[in-house]
């Protein structure tokens, strides 16, 4: 294999990284879902932070700053949608900071009315998984 080839294929490959790494969860700050006002839903959500990762149940998520992220929890409906459009009619219910590392502590940074309660106390269904 020539270099000519061999660096064209680590080109293709770090733009490969690059593409995956952009498709979601880009970062946002604290201080800008501090701000939010009123009640949000996903699509809101889309609109103002551009396409979160989703997480393993009603959460969607994006990078925040120094090795943590920030989680939107979400209404967790009786019957799931059917399409994308329904699905983007969610209610956002509150937003935590959480550690990449360790996703058992959460710190509520959203809505006001619950910055320093814990999650169990104000999200329906959250329980707290012990660490391992």
């Amino acid at each position: 294999m020539n270099i000519f080839r061999l660096a064209f294929l680590a080109l293709l490959l770090s733009l490969a990284k690059s593409a995956l790494a952009s498709e979601c969860g880009q970062p946002i700050s604290v201080d800008a879902v501090i701000k939010l006002s009123g009640t949000i839903t996903l699509s809101d959500l889309k609109a103002k932070f551009g396409e979160w990762c989703q997480g393993h149940g009603p959460v969607s998520w994006y990078k925040g700053a120094h090795g943590k992220e920030i989680w939107f929890w979400w209404e967790k409906p009786s019957q799931p949608a059917t399409t994308d459009a329904e699905g983007m009619k969610y209610h956002v219910l509150v937003a935590t900071e959480v550690p990449s590392d360790n996703e058992n502590v959460q710190s509520i940074i959203w809505p006001p009315k619950f910055v320093g309660k814990e999650m169990a106390d104000v999200y329906p269904g959250y329980r707290r998984q012990r660490k391992q």
